[in-house]
Formats: structure tokens, C-alpha cells, sequence
């Protein structure tokens, strides 16, 4: 771990412990203090429900402290309305107030709540204004520069967000936003914007599964209103603006059709995998995979139509100009990029997604997928140990399949977050952050020992990628 970060946790540790410490002195005496004292102690444990209970009593009298974590644990809960409306009071009593957060003690000024809750509410103009009041009372707020320099970024205002680098400084909370500040700075051009479309173009594999690939782009089924490809697993979609819904479920349902696409891809490398006369292991650990992708399907579909507030399915999926890939090397293309780059990639996504999920139920989910992406890409390298030991040749398809996903690697995707962290979909920064990291930290290391004829090791297991395939 950096020096920075270790500073960075002791600070954090030391200000939490005493932050608790004087709630836990706090809560033995009366009045609105005590009440305060057992919101934080709530909030600290993640109990937004409970501590907003305890907050709401003390800000009913305009207590300033009570007004403004009350705000902020209805802004972690998604209750936009409320949020906005304890907000307004907030800062029409005093707009300069401030707090400390409960656990890292930054400085959070009432404007920067204000900020936060119009984000939430879809007002993007009224909180960037809202941020820069913040600013303008203290400069230094790492908190106020940080969310001002995203909100500038998804709008492609590039040059004015690499000028709230100093005010952000050593903020962990925005250690993203400062590694793009940083990619920005370094290009004497803004960083132009790239839809995650594009990405999608370029990779191929930056999408939920493995593509189906026809004639060099993805192919998706289209979306109907059918219930036939939902097992009926509600979400709670909490008190999110209407705007906020469709779009968490126009998401999921983008996320539903890739993976329903999937399907049709495993069907393939099923077919190629048999034509290349492949052992029982490999096509049964593709069989396998295949019935992974109706799960992932239908569990997507699930939140989709959750959050759109009507079913939520797929269309018939053409198969038009569909033929497996006879010629070995263009297997090995499809399966370094489609499977080990591209799964590689899923997988972590989808356990940082988990991570940043609110809801438990979801979080269960995505974890699930991250597990089979794993075991997905780990059978694409098992495919390919293989397929090299039948034709040693082939590594220099490998080879030239990476230089060129390499030059084609996509700029940082600029565009306006349509929905808060925490249900179940990555900003298209976020994703493209992990992808980057994934694909240079992982991906090409492994590829370039494959390079040397070495025999990689899975990590857990100490058995290489083909036995474990074979003994899973």
C-alpha cells in the first residue's frame, strides 16, 4: 500500500475513533445532543433508515448539525425529495455552515450537501452552481472541488475541473477523479468525449458476457415487453426521481440483451470447440457457461423491469449471416479477445459494482456474476494453453490479437452520470478506469508469459488453467 494511503487510513482511523468516542460520551446525557449522538452511531454503522429517525426530532427545531447528516443519510439512501428539502432548510438558515464527515473528517459545507442533493435530483446546472458557492466561501473544500471537478468532467468542461486539482488534494474519496484530472492535464487538448458505445466498437469487449459477434460488431436481440425472461426477483427502488428509474432501467436492460447475446456466443464456441476436436473438460465447462448467461439474463431482466416499473424482456435474436469461425486463427481472435480480455474485464466489474451496491439483494447477484466471468475466463485461457499445444504457431495470432486491442485502447469516456453509484451499473468512467486497470495490471502480463511458453498458474489453486477447468 502507498505511504499516502497509509497516512490517509491512520487519519481516518484516529478521527473515526474519537468521532465515536464523544457520541458514545454524548448519548448518556439528554436533549438533542444525545439524539444527534445516536444518529452518528447509527450512520457509522450504516443504518441510514434508523439514523434519519434519530436526526429528523433535532432538525424539526433547526438544529444545524442535525439538519445537515440528516441530509446527507437521505442523500446515501436515495430519497431525493427529502434530501432536496432538508437541504433548501439547511442552507436558508445558514448557507456558510458546515460538518464534519463521520468518517474521514473532511469538511462538508452546507452548499456541498445542497450540491449533492440536486445531483440526486437530475438538476445538474443548479448543483454545479450550488458547489461553486461552496468554493467561493472556502476555496479549500476538498469535498466541494472534488464533486464540482466530476460534475465538470461528465460535461466534457475538462480544462476549468484540472483547475480544482490543488483544492482536492491527497482526498482518497476522489482518487478516480484525480487520476483523470491527471490524464487531462498531460493532453494540451481536453480529453474529447467518447461514448461507451465506442468502446464497445473498439474492444469488443466491453460489454456484460461475451459478445456475439457478427461480421466485426456485437449483435443484441431487441427488446420486448415480456415477463418470460424474468424470474420475478423484485428490486426496491427507493424514493429515486422518475428520470433516475427509467434510466437505471434502459441500463439493465442493455445489460439483459448483451447477456442474452451471450448465450448465442457460448453456442458457438461450443460448436468450434467440437470442430477442433477439443476434450470433453472444455466443452462441458462451455456448456456450463452457456447456462450461466440464461441466469445472468434473466437476473438483469429482473432489475430492468424493477426500476422501469413494467416487464421488461427480450426479442427474437437474428441469426442472420451466423457461421462458426472454421480457420483455427480466427478462433484464437475471437477467443483471446472475446473471452480472456473481455471476461477478464466483466468479472471485475461486476465485483466492483457489488462493492459499490447498496442493496443486498443485487450485491448477491452481482458477486455471482463476477464468480462466473472469473470461471469464463479462465476457461478462454484454458482454451487457448490447449489450442497452442495442438499448433505452437498460433501464439502469433495471440500475439498481434493483443498489439492491435492495444492501439485501439479508447480515451477516458466523458459523459453525464444518468444515475447514482450503488444499483448495480458503473459510471462509464468508473468502468473504463477498471478496464484500464485490468487489461495492463493483469491481462497483458499473463498473455506475454503465455508469449514465453510458460504455464500459468491459477492463483488459488497452484493447477494451471487447463487442469482446473477440467476439475471443475
Amino acid at each position: 500500500m502507498a505511504s499516502n494511503q497509509v497516512d490517509q487510513a491512520k487519519r481516518i482511523a484516529t478521527h473515526f475513533i474519537e468521532a465515536l468516542r464523544e457520541a458514545l460520551d454524548a448519548i448518556n446525557k439528554h436533549g438533542d445532543m444525545a439524539t444527534i449522538a445516536q444518529g452518528k452511531v447509527f450512520e457509522s454503522a450504516g443504518l441510514m433508515q434508523t439514523a434519519i429517525e434519530c436526526y429528523c426530532t433535532p432538525a424539526k427545531t433547526g438544529e444545524m448539525e442535525a439538519l445537515a447528516r440528516l441530509a446527507l443519510c437521505q442523500i446515501k439512501a436515495g430519497q431525493a425529495e427529502a434530501a432536496l428539502d432538508t437541504a433548501t432548510k439547511l442552507t436558508a438558515l445558514d448557507s456558510k455552515f458546515a460538518c464534519s464527515a463521520l468518517a474521514t473528517g473532511e469538511v462538508v459545507s452546507a452548499m456541498a450537501i445542497l450540491g449533492d442533493a440536486l445531483v440526486l435530483a437530475d438538476q445538474e446546472e443548479p448543483a454545479l452552481a450550488a458547489y461553486k458557492a461552496a468554493l467561493n466561501t472556502d476555496a479549500n473544500q476538498s469535498y466541494a472541488a472534488g464533486r464540482l471537478a466530476s460534475l465538470l468532467l461528465a460535461k466534457g468542461q475538462t480544462a476549468e475541473a484540472v483547475k480544482l486539482a490543488p483544492a482536492i488534494g491527497r482526498n482518497l474519496r476522489f482518487d478516480d477523479v484525480q487520476a483523470l484530472l491527471r490524464l487531462s492535464a498531460s493532453n494540451a487538448a481536453a480529453t474529447p468525449s467518447v461514448s461507451f458505445e465506442r468502446v464497445q466498437s473498439l474492444l469488443r469487449v466491453a460489454v456484460p458476457g461475451r459478445p456475439f459477434v457478427i461480421s466485426g460488431e456485437p449483435r443484441v436481440a431487441g427488446s420486448a415487453t415480456d415477463s418470460s425472461w424474468s424470474a420475478d426477483a423484485r428490486i426496491e427502488a427507493g424514493d429515486l426521481p422518475s428520470s433516475t428509474r427509467q434510466a437505471l432501467g434502459k441500463a439493465w436492460e442493455k445489460t439483459g440483451r448483451d447477456e442474452h447475446a451471450s448465450i448465442a456466443s457460448f453456442a458457438r464456441f461450443i460448436l468450434e470447440l467440437l470442430s477442433l476436436g477439443a476434450p470433453a473438460s472444455l466443452v462441458s465447462a462451455a456448456t456450463r457457461a452457456m447456462s450461466d448467461e440464461v441466469r445472468h439474463a434473466t437476473s438483469a431482466f429482473d432489475a430492468a423491469s424493477s426500476f422501469s416499473g413494467r416487464p421488461v424482456g427480450v426479442g427474437p435474436l437474428s441469426m442472420v449471416d451466423v457461421c462458426i469461425r472454421e480457420r483455427k486463427e480466427d478462433i484464437v481472435r475471437a477467443l483471446f479477445a472475446e473471452g480472456c480480455v473481455g471476461e477478464t474485464i466483466a468479472s471485475e466489474q461486476a465485483k466492483q459494482a457489488a462493492i459499490a451496491c447498496d442493496h443486498e439483494g443485487m450485491r448477491k447477484m452481482l458477486l455471482g456474476v463476477a464468480r462466473d466471468e472469473a470461471h469464463h475466463a479462465e476457461l478462454a485461457w484454458a482454451s487457448l494453453e490447449w489450442i497452442m499445444s495442438t499448433q505452437p504457431s498460433l501464439i502469433g495470432v495471440m500475439r498481434e490479437q493483443l498489439q492491435e486491442i492495444e492501439r485501439g485502447w479508447p480515451a477516458i469516456p466523458v459523459s453525464v452520470p444518468a444515475f447514482p453509484a450503488g444499483y448495480g451499473q458503473l459510471s462509464e468512467q468508473a468502468a473504463w478506469m477498471i478496464a484500464e486497470r485490468v487489461f495492463h495490471g493483469e491481462i497483458c502480463p499473463r498473455a506475454e508469459a503465455m508469449f514465453l511458453g510458460a504455464v500459468i498458474p491459477n492463483v488459488e489453486s497452484g493447477k494451471s488453467t487447463l487442469e482446473m477447468t477440467a476439475n471443475a
